[in-house]
């Protein structure tokens, strides 16, 4: 299993990469190996998947005054 840390490593290199159409690419990733059976790689995208989803819920750091 590939460890949290490195998913997160990933999700923020997709978001750089790919911007707003990140979680569209890692979706249709996960489509494609699910589809060819490959069960575990589609969780690892589904684990980037939501990695990306949280990493762009987190609110900004308010502004000190």
């Amino acid at each position: 299993m590939i460890p949290d840390r490195d998913i997160y490593q990933i999700a923020i290199a997709m978001l750089h990469r790919y911007g707003a159409s990140a979680s569209t690419y890692a979706e249709l990733e996960a489509e494609k190996l699910l589809d060819e059976g490959n069960e575990g790689k589609f969780r690892t995208w589904l684990r980037i998947l939501l990695a990306m989803e949280q990493l762009q819920e987190v609110p900004p750091s308010p502004t000190l005054h």
